[in-house]
């Protein structure tokens, strides 16, 4: 089952990588795939944090 941190993980990758292929073009894929990923991983783990956070004040 998908958590919210993840849908708004995939999301904001997909729509930044779309954003640096649209105004850089095809020669900065590269760097569009690897800012989707750095997005991802930023968000899932804020997402972590914050229901660890929550958990232990219970």
């Amino acid at each position: 089952m998908i958590t919210m941190p993840e849908m708004a993980a995939d999301t904001l990758g997909k729509l930044l990588a779309e954003d640096v292929r649209r105004l850089f073009g095809s020669s900065h894929h590269e760097h569009a795939e690897r800012l989707d990923g750095i997005a991802r991983i930023a968000l899932e783990c804020l997402g972590k944090s914050i229901a660890c956070r929550q958990a232990a004040e219970g």
